[in-house]
Formats: structure tokens, sequence, C-alpha cells
């Protein structure tokens, strides 16, 4: 195994390392001294706390307008692109990724916005089926195509229902100079093919009360997913899973009563899924009172539920705590 003279070098002395990096943080630093980025950023963060797009009239021309995208992002990248030359041992100092042809660099995060700087490679599509399905996230997005070209999808999702919706597909082509500004909720991009690459800086915010996430099947527009469009939610969802297949009998009480709460119908429908896997007793017992809940939007599937074990299981209704009006 062959060790470049310059990373073996630094079993030595970490010095270098701690140089270059702190050269590149500097980069940094001064490109967001600069006034006209300063401004940005400030409108950045008004945005990321809820303002309109449109009331942040320096932050809109940047995402909106590629010649300003360029010159916003101009003196950060040949800086860093200088130093790294130098200093190739250094690490950008962004939060950075790339996975399957797509490379993210997270220039900034507040509040619900994002802006990145975004690369798609033709790698992207090596060795793939088309696919199969697609995802509506909900939020808005902003794009500034920079560099390169690629062959896109649009699709919008009509008429949603509980099975599914109509998809209303076009084809685009996204080119450098051009722009592109996607709700979310209703319409998404699957890029097609990349010629080479395309770079795109790229400005997002979610919703303060995120939509499910949906997931259709593209041939008929099948609803084959749902999900929490809410970190916060997904996260608390996860831990609830975990804790049920744990077999923490404990936290019963706990997933009761959240079952019953003012919060969202998934998070609530898992915990009384789980309550009712840890415990037959508590959990029937959260499950008709949930039923008898006439003004709670879960009251329908819980009495549903409730009969069909009720049904299967006859010995359940002796488990009740009191009337069901189910």
């Amino acid at each position: 195994m062959r060790i470049d003279p310059i990373l073996s070098s630094l079993r030595r002395d970490a010095g270098p390392q701690r140089r270059a990096q702190r050269v590149l943080e500097a980069v940094r630093a001064e490109w967001k001294a600069d006034r006209g980025v300063s401004e940005v950023l400030a409108q950045f963060v008004d945005y990321g706390a809820g303002r309109p797009l449109a009331d942040c009239p320096t932050l809109a021309a940047v995402a909106c307008d590629c010649g300003r995208a360029s010159a916003f992002l101009a003196p950060l990248i040949n800086g860093l692109v200088a130093e790294l030359s130098r200093h190739p041992i250094g690490h950008v100092p962004f939060r950075h990724q790339y996975a399957s042809g797509i490379s993210v660099l997270l220039l900034g995060e507040s509040g619900r916005a994002t802006l990145s700087l975004v690369t798609y490679q033709n790698e992207l599509l090596s060795g793939r089926s088309p696919a199969q399905s697609v995802c509506f996230t909900g939020g808005e997005r902003y794009e500034c195509y920079l560099a390169g070209s690629a062959e896109a999808c649009i699709v919008e999702a009509c008429g949603e229902t509980d099975q599914g919706a109509r998809l209303v597909e076009r084809q685009l082509g996204l080119d450098a100079g051009e722009t592109l500004a996607l709700d979310g909720a209703r319409v998404t991009k699957l890029v097609t093919r990349v010629p080479q690459r395309l770079v795109m800086l790229r400005l997002s915010r979610v919703p303060e009360r995120p939509p499910p996430a949906r997931e259709y099947r593209l041939a008929d527009g099948r609803l084959i997913h749902r999900a929490s469009g809410s970190r916060r939610e997904s996260r608390e969802e996860m831990m609830i899973a975990l804790l049920g297949r744990m077999g923490r009998t404990d936290a019963g009480e706990v997933f009761a009563n959240l079952a019953g709460s003012a919060g969202s119908e998934h998070l609530r429908w898992e915990a009384l899924r789980q309550c009712l896997s840890l415990g037959t007793a508590e959990g029937f017992a959260a499950l008709s009172r949930l039923a008898a809940d006439r003004d709670n939007v879960l009251a329908a599937p819980a009495a549903a539920l409730r009969s069909r074990l009720a049904s299967i299981h006859p010995e359940l209704a002796c488990l009740e705590t009191g009337p069901c009006r189910a």
C-alpha cells in the first residue's frame, strides 16, 4: 500500500495540517466579512426565520439571478481553490458530502432554510435503472444553474387522494444561466441525464408545519409510502419504534397519553400501535378511549381497528375500562 509522503509526514508532525486549516478558515472568514456577502447572509437568517423571499431583495437576487449568484460565490471558490492547491491536506471548512454522483457543500443553515452549492455528475445515473417512483416533501426551493447542463423531468401531483395522485410530467433542459423555482408540496424534479456535470446554487426552506412526505409510483400514481415531513417527528417516531422493539413496557403509559394528545396524526397512531404491542390491556384501553373521542380525527380509524380486533379476539371485550360509544 502506497502512502503519500505528505500524509506520512503528518504522523511525525501535525503542524502542517493545522496551518492548512487556519488558512482555509481565513478564506471563509474573509468571504463572510465582505459587505455584499454579509448582507446576503443577514437576509438569509431573516428568510430562515420565516420572512418572505420578496422581502429579502439581496438574497432573492442571488437565489434567482445566475450572474449575481456567480459574483456572490466567486471570491469564496477562487480563494479555496487557490489555497487548496498550496495546502492539499486542508479540509474545506463547510459541511460537505458526496454520494452517488451528487456532492453538496452547505454554505449556510439558519432556522428552516439552507443555502447549498450542489453538483450533479454523470456518475449519478451510471448503472441505475430508471426511477420507479417520485417523492414530494414540501417546502420551497430556488435553483441557479451556474455551470454544465442536464436533462430533467418535472413531475406535478394533481388531485391527490389517500390512494394516489395524477402525475403530470414535463421534460426540461437545465443549462447554465437558467433558474428554477419549485413548490415541493406539489412539484418535484427528476434528473434523467447528466452529460458531464451540473453545478447549482440552491436555496431551500421547509414549511413551519411540513406536510407529510408522499411517495407515488410513476407508472400509475399510486401512493406507496407516506411519512412525517418533520425531522423532529421522524426522530420521535424512530424513538417510539425503538422502545417498542426493546419491549420497554414502562413506556406504555407514555405512548397511551401521546396517542390521545393533540400532536401529529402519524406520530400518535404510531404511539398507539406500539402501546398495543407492549401491553394488550393498556393498549386496548387507549384504543377504546381514542375511538370514543368523536372530536379526534383518529376516532374513526381507531373505532375500525377496535371492532376488527374485538371480532378476532372476543376476549378483549373484558378489558374495557368503560363503555365505548364506537
